[in-house]
């Protein structure tokens, strides 16, 4: 339940509590001897006051403890999956043409956590590819994130694993000439074109 209807709850209720604790001590005082003691009609008073006071403090304090956890936001498990950027992201496209029996690798460059988005797609023909990551500076690892034996289009998106490149393979197993148009948004540092291979 909210804090803003337990809170509203809450007062009403001390509310009636009030009401009824004021009518029953005048009630009591007015059937009573008119002459009965002054000290204890005050004392009644008295403690009728200090009842309703602390209820009416033990009502505040349940309100603020429940504002301050039932109406915040919940902490993300992992933080990590939203990233502050100090610059707008990039935008590339690159086009490739591949003769038959040709391949070539496209790759961007990431620093871990980073996201992508990318699409490809060729002018009809078919071609092989395999999207994969691989740290530059080691070359006994590297990921395979998907593989595709004969496609005409890709779309997706990456968030880095680790620190280095994340590409593409290309290649024309077919007998005519292939142009493929591949499009990367995100935050990467740049596109490296690995040309003919």
């Amino acid at each position: 339940m909210p804090a803003s209807r337990i809170c509203s709850d809450g007062l009403n209720q001390y509310q009636k509590q009030e009401a009824f604790i004021i009518k029953h001590i005048y009630r009591s005082e007015r059937s009573g001897n008119p002459r009965g003691s002054c000290n204890k009609r005050l004392a009644r008073r008295s403690a009728a006051r200090q009842f309703l006071t602390v209820s009416l403090m033990s009502l505040l304090l349940r309100c603020s403890d429940e504002s301050t956890t039932t109406d915040g936001p919940t902490s993300l498990e992992d933080p990590a999956v939203f990233q502050n950027q100090s610059s707008p992201f990039r935008s590339e496209v690159v086009e490739i043409v591949l003769a038959p029996g040709v391949g070539t690798e496209v790759q961007s460059v990431l620093t871990e956590d980073q996201a992508i988005l990318y699409q490809w797609n060729t002018d009809g023909a078919v071609v092989y590819s395999d999207f994969h990551g691989h740290d530059p500076e080691d070359d006994s690892f590297w990921v395979q994130y998907r593989e595709n034996e004969g496609g005409r289009e890709d779309y997706g998106s990456l968030v880095a694993p680790f620190s280095g490149q994340h590409g593409w393979y290309f290649r024309n197993d077919g007998e005519t000439e292939i142009v493929i148009r591949l499009r990367v948004s995100g935050y990467f540092s740049e596109i490296v074109n690995q040309g003919i291979m």
